[in-house]
């Protein structure tokens, strides 16, 4: 009764009773686990103060074993290979897919941006979250094949490919941020907000790595560094990002 009542009280945006139904749930700890699963399901924003377990609540509501949860859960399932696009458009299949490269004369794939383009974000979802794939981890070459507005893309796809592994994923994303590429850089940016969307950490890398972005003077780079923050931070009522976000907002020649 007390998941519903918590189900109820989100669904009709009373979060005030949040503590209450925690504190009268203490008895059953496996219940209050799950309540506390149901808000960082929902991304709320809550700490959990003065329990004994309240550590391991915090990171339940914070989503911090996300990554490493679902990744058991692929394993188990024996679903942890890395797909291709080319598994999902199955062109093979006709000589005339839709998704399907134009090719030469001596009938070799050729590359087109739009193609390219398509790749990218196939790749990037239907890896989402597992950590590998076979486009943009082995190596940067995908990256360089793309331009501009494509190699934006490629580099943001990274953050979806590692969602919620801030760690490591991280480790991954940052060299990428000190390309000498514009449209590199703020594809990282992008990628760390994406990779942290939902997660909370002590540290809070997403909010230290993109505020300097934000200050600076590349425009599609305080454009994908304010993304990248309102991805991360969606629905978390952070008052510190808002006070970072807002003075950009309320810019009257905040154009390019």
């Amino acid at each position: 009764q007390y998941y519903d009542a918590l189900r109820v009280a989100i669904r009709m945006g009373n979060e005030e009773v949040i503590p209450d139904l925690l504190a009268e749930c203490s008895e059953d700890k496996l219940m209050k686990k799950q309540m506390c699963l149901l808000l960082g399901r929902q991304r709320i924003n809550h700490e959990v103060e003065g329990d004994d377990d309240e550590e391991e609540l915090n990171e339940l509501i914070g989503n911090e074993k996300l990554s490493e949860e679902f990744l058991k859960v692929a394993q188990d399932l024996d679903v942890m290979d890395p797909k291709t696009p080319e598994d999902i458009y199955k062109s093979h299949l006709a000589e005339t897919g839709g998704f399907s490269r134009r090719r030469d004369a001596s009938g070799a794939q050729v590359d087109s941006a739009r193609a390219n383009l398509a790749s990218t974000y196939v790749n990037a979802f239907v890896n989402a979250g597992f950590g590998q794939d076979k486009l943009m981890t082995p190596d940067n070459d995908w990256l360089y094949k793309n331009k501009d507005h494509g190699m934006m893309a490629a580099s943001a796809s990274l953050g979806l490919i590692q969602l919620w592994n801030v760690e490591e994923g991280l480790a991954q994303i940052d060299k990428f941020l000190y390309s000498s590429e514009d449209y590199v850089k703020a594809g990282a940016a992008l990628a760390v907000g994406i990779l942290s969307s939902g997660v909370r950490n002590d540290a809070d890398p997403t909010l230290a790595l993109l505020d300097e972005h934000i200050r600076g003077d590349s425009h599609v780079m305080k454009c994908a560094s304010c993304t990248g923050l309102g991805i991360a931070y969606a629905g978390s009522a952070r008052e510190d990002v808002m006070e970072l976000l807002l003075p950009l907002v309320e810019q009257e020649n905040s154009g390019p």
